[in-house]
């Protein structure tokens, strides 16, 4: 059986964030959206940094 876990990683908070900048985007609220997709390409550039990197 799988074990149901509570912990969120950032790969579901990377697509929490998608959907809900496409949720914005079908309201009209364009710059909601864009700012939503912005902190998605962020964060994914902030996970591809190695530790070693400064």
């Amino acid at each position: 059986m799988h074990r149901i876990s509570n912990e969120i990683t950032a790969t579901d908070e990377l697509d929490r964030l998608s959907k809900m900048a496409s949720y914005y985007d079908r309201l009209g609220c364009v710059e909601v959206a864009r700012s939503l997709r912005q902190m998605v390409a962020a964060r994914k550039t902030n996970g591809q940094k190695k530790p070693n990197d400064a």
